[in-house]
């Protein structure tokens, strides 16, 4: 069996959407979105990945897409780190990798460091590691700042969010992405199906929990891709000069590349899924 199909899987702190790619008795790759995105953004990796004998699961983290928007203080890393699991179980997995991107970089390393059976073989990180530079983060809050405008239709929504300037190069991949965002409002027009609880939460765990703490659990083989194009101003980058070559001295099961690509553009970046095709194939 192959191709490509969606369902739900119940975790302890609430449903989760999972989009699966390949053929479901492969070897899996469970992928983890950022903080406010979906699992729409895996797509294209999601394709190749498959094409190449893997089975994909692809997650919508609670309080985005079409999982469950559960109650507060359900979030952190720490709780999505448990659905991963979770899921993971649920669908009879013994063993899998993961691939994070932003955010759920961080979810991968809080997995891998409760991983006592060590069901992890494998981590990709992209374009997540620590605490990002100030620019960096100041330009992430300005996306995120799209959760709480009004629109009337998808279309107005999405052009914004072109307009942003940030996903690029924009292509037909980032136009489902966002237009899966959204949903018809009680009133009329359209409102963002994100959960600005969840964002917070897991905005505030990650302002008192430090991801350096979680690197010295990484003792699989890991690939870190950093994004060579800053967001903001030239020293915007999620991933610090200072971060990157600390865990590469402290870290030596893990190695880096540098992708020609923003902090958004990076996870279609066709350089991005040939490295992560090398990785994990």
């Amino acid at each position: 069996m192959s191709g490509a199909d969606a369902f739900f899987v119940t975790t302890s702190s609430g449903k989760i959407r999972v989009q699966r790619s390949g053929d479901p008795s492969r070897r899996a790759v469970v992928c983890v979105h950022g903080i406010s995105s979906n699992a729409k953004v895996f797509a294209p990796l999601s394709r190749a990945l498959a094409a190449n004998g893997r089975q994909v699961l692809a997650l919508d983290l609670r309080g985005r897409g079409l999982s469950e928007k559960s109650r507060s203080g359900t979030y952190g890393w720490l709780r999505h780190a448990h659905d991963v699991f979770e899921t993971a179980d649920a669908l009879g997995l013994n063993s899998f990798d993961v691939v994070g991107h932003s955010m759920g970089a961080l979810v991968g390393m809080n997995a891998v460091a409760v991983d006592t059976r060590r069901r992890i073989g494998r981590l990709v990180l992209v374009d997540g590691l620590g605490r990002p530079s100030a620019s960096a983060a100041l330009t992430l809050m300005r996306s995120a700042r799209r959760l709480t405008w009004s629109y009337d239709n998808p279309d107005q929504y999405v052009r914004a969010v072109k307009n942003l300037g940030l996903a690029i190069p924009w292509n037909d991949h980032w136009e489902r992405h966002y237009r899966y965002e959204v949903e018809p409002a009680a009133g009329g027009g359209i409102r963002v199906r994100t959960q600005r609880c969840a964002l917070y939460e897991d905005t505030m765990y990650a302002a008192i929990h430090s991801p350096r703490k979680l690197w010295s659990s990484l003792h699989l083989p890991v690939l870190l891709l950093r994004a060579a194009h800053p967001l903001g101003d030239s020293s915007g980058h999620i991933v610090t000069e200072g971060d990157l070559a600390a865990f590469l001295k402290s870290t030596p099961s893990a190695r880096a590349q540098e992708i020609e690509a923003n902090h958004f553009g990076i996870v279609m970046h066709d350089d991005s899924i040939r490295a992560i095709g090398r990785f994990l194939c």
